[in-house]
């Protein structure tokens, strides 16, 4: 799972827009994360689990690894009328899933930069889920986003 997290981490520090996000991590911060790091934007990689059921047979085992990416930054909480004005959850949408007019994946957003890698770090049919507005950090002003990757692989096991 390391080389995946890795990976993801390298894919999106060379491809998202810098404007949007500057600091990227392996794994979530056990301690409080400065002012600069959440007004720049910030990405977390970080395994979730990993779940084994070890088949009877001891030829392979069925192996589910989850990991999670969170986008964070520091956003204007107000909602304004002028849609040109971004708040928190436009720009988590903006750099997470953002679309163009014909409803195209953009090429500098989360998303699309993840998927495009998929077979490259070796997952095949992943599930992916995306959540806004989840409380990860505890800092006022900062909204955050989380994208879900679940894996489900069967191994063959060396007994």
């Amino acid at each position: 799972m390391n080389y995946i997290i890795n990976q993801i981490l390298k894919d999106l520090e060379n491809e998202l827009n810098s404007r949007d996000v500057q600091y990227f991590f392996f794994g979530k911060p056990e301690t409080e994360v400065s002012k600069d790091v959440f007004n720049k934007g910030a990405v977390f990689v970080s395994p979730l689990n990993t779940g084994i059921v070890a088949v009877t047979t001891g030829i392979t085992d069925e192996e589910t690894h989850s990991i999670e990416i969170i986008l964070a930054k520091n956003m204007q909480t107000k909602v304004y009328k002028n849609a040109q004005q971004e708040t928190g959850v436009s720009f988590l949408t903006k750099v997470m899933d953002g679309r163009d007019e014909n409803n195209n994946v953009l090429t500098d957003t989360i998303r699309y930069i993840v998927r495009r890698h998929l077979r490259e770090y070796g997952i095949r049919q992943p599930a992916v889920s995306i959540e806004y507005n989840t409380e990860q950090f505890k800092a006022e002003g900062v909204v955050t986003a989380t994208m879900t990757i679940t894996q489900e692989e069967h191994y063959a096991q060396q007994i």
